[in-house]
């Protein structure tokens, strides 16, 4: 998939896609999405990275869940 094609994916779609980059949490891949459009497939990896870096300390290891709900809210 081009980053053109990553780009135009509608929230639900990009989410269905990418929402196990960070395993179990779409609720990151939901966040990243609003981050669109991407220039490169290496600055989608950058805004997944920023947005964990971002998140209080508290939010990080909510991020490690339990079965299947990520507990962290945007």
């Amino acid at each position: 998939m081009n980053i053109d094609t990553v780009n135009a994916l509608p929230c639900e779609e990009f989410v269905n896609v990418f929402g196990n980059v960070v395993e179990k949490c779409p609720i990151v891949a939901a966040a990243v999405w609003s981050t669109r459009p991407f220039a490169s497939l290496k600055a989608s990896e950058a805004a997944v990275s920023e947005f964990i870096d971002a998140l209080p300390e508290s939010g990080e290891t909510q991020t490690h869940i339990s079965n299947t709900s990520c507990f962290y809210s945007v």
